[in-house]
Formats: C-alpha cells, structure tokens, sequence
C-alpha cells in the first residue's frame, strides 16, 4: 500500500458509514504506517485502490499537508529508497531514541542505535538538496507543493505521483512533540533492543544501496 504525498481539498471525507467500519476494524495500529496506536487517535484516510484505513496523526498529515498545524511544516526530500511509510517510522524512532537520550540513562545498545539513526537522518536530510538539484529550489516548501497541488484539476491530481514519486515528506519534529512523547514512553519503552537493533539495520542497509 503506498501512502502519497496529497492535500485535503483532493481527498475524500469519510461518511459515518466509513467511520462506523473503520472503528469496526480498527486493531490498535496504524493501517499505513503499522506503528501501535493504542491511546491515541486515529484518523480516517482514503488510499487509492485500498479503501478506508485508520491513520495516525503522522501518516494522515502526509496525505494532508495543507492541515499541518505549524509554521515549521518540514521539507520534501528526494529519497527513491525508501517509502513515505519508511521515512515517518524512522521519524518516529529517531524521535523516540532522541527523547530517551536527553531524559534518562540508557543501555549503551541504544546509544549506538542512536549513532547510526543519526547517519541515516542526515542522509535524508541530505536529500533536501538532492531534491532542489533535481528539481527547483522550492520542491522543498511544503507550503509551494501544496500551492501547486490546489492548482491540479482532479485528473491531474490523480497523476501527481508522476512528479512526486521519488519525493518524501520529511516532517518537523515540534509538530509531533506530544504524540512523540506517548511514543517514546507507551511503545517505544516496549521495544526489544534486538528489535530495535535489526530496525535500524535494515534501514541503513536500505539506505546505503547503490
């Protein structure tokens, strides 16, 4: 299931039907993203080709860039490697790791974790630039990318991953502080350090393919 880049103006709204069958099937993860969201709320969200699913806060703001509720909406990257679902579960981990790291001790396998989340976050931060060389300087704003999406005819629109298909979302931080927050201390605590180990494995070895 591919999760794009959208806005809410393009997307549909869930009659009380679609609530009803979302709350129904809803098993305490995000459908998008997999990530446990018992606790918190979930969102519905129309995926082209897959129905209604329940969508965390970080997965439903990626499909509806114009109802980030900040400033400081985060940047396109150009990041062929890794789905938009991989870039906000590393987000999350990187958030959580992070968290742990300035409130309390902790095992020396989670700081070496924390090394090596911090290397891949700055290769995709890198790909902001990667983004402008390919592109313009403003395939970065979020802002600018939601401009021109309100632009597209609905035949357009359905077309965009034409353009977006190697683009990403990366969010910002501040806006994910409080669902950041029940994540490092609700799931992430949760976590087995061989868990948390080969997650972060698998991520550089994705990232660092040729």
């Amino acid at each position: 299931m591919k999760l794009a880049l959208g806005i809410s103006i393009h997307n549909k709204l869930a009659a009380e039907e679609d609530v009803a069958m979302l709350k129904e099937s809803y098993h305490e993860r995000c459908d998008c993203c997999g990530i446990p969201t018992k606790g918190v709320n979930v969102n519905p969200l129309w995926i082209e080709d897959f129905g209604w699913k329940n969508a965390c806060d970080l997965c439903f703001l990626t499909a509806n860039l114009d109802q980030i509720p900040s400033i400081d909406k985060g940047v396109f990257i150009f990041c062929p490697k890794l789905t938009q679902q991989e870039v906000n579960v590393l987000c999350r981990l990187s958030w959580a790791v992070s968290f742990h790291l300035e409130k309390s001790k902790v095992e020396i396998e989670v700081r070496e974790a924390a090394d090596t989340l911090s290397i891949i976050m700055s290769r995709l931060t890198k790909g902001a630039s990667d983004a402008r060389s390919y592109f313009t300087p403003a395939i970065n704003d979020v802002d600018s990318n939601v401009a021109y999406m309100n632009l597209m005819k609905d035949e357009e629109y359905a077309q965009r991953g034409l353009i977006y298909e190697h683009l990403r979302w990366m969010p910002d931080e501040e806006v994910f502080r409080e669902s950041t927050r029940w994540y490092a201390t609700e799931v992430f605590n949760q976590i087995s350090i061989h868990h948390l180990q080969s997650q972060v494995d698998m991520f550089m070895n994705r990232i660092s393919k040729g």
